[in-house]
C-alpha cells in the first residue's frame, strides 16, 4: 500500500569559507511517497521547548533517516494500521 506523506524540512543555503551554513527557509512542506509500510521503523511525537505535544506532527524513522512530518501520531498509527497492537502507557 502506498502512503503520501507531507514532510516539513528547512533550506539551507551553500557553505561559506568557515564551513557555515544559514538557513535560508524554514518549515517547507514536500510530499514524500512510501511504497512499504514496513519501511516505516517507528513513529513519535514532536514537543516543543516547553515540552508540550505538537499535535499535528510527529517523526517518522525510515531506513537510517528521521523525517519530521505533518501529520499527528494518531493518523500515522492509522495509516500504518497499528491502532489496534498498542502496547505501553495507556491514556
Amino acid at each position: 500500500m502506498k502512503i503520501e506523506l507531507k514532510v516539513i524540512s528547512n533550506i539551507y543555503s551553500d557553505p561559506d569559507k568557515n564551513g557555515n551554513r544559514k538557513i535560508i527557509k524554514k518549515n517547507v512542506i514536500s510530499r514524500i511517497n512510501i511504497h512499504n509500510r514496513a519501511s516505516i521503523v517507528y513513529h513519535e511525537e514532536v514537543l516543543n521547548r516547553k515540552g508540550n505535544i505538537i499535535k499535528k506532527e510527529c517523526f517518522i524513522r525510515m531506513e537510517g533517516e528521521t523525517f519530521r512530518v505533518k501529520h499527528s501520531y494518531e493518523e500515522l498509527d492509522s495509516l500504518l494500521g497499528n491502532s489496534n497492537k498498542h502496547v505501553g502507557f495507556s491514556k
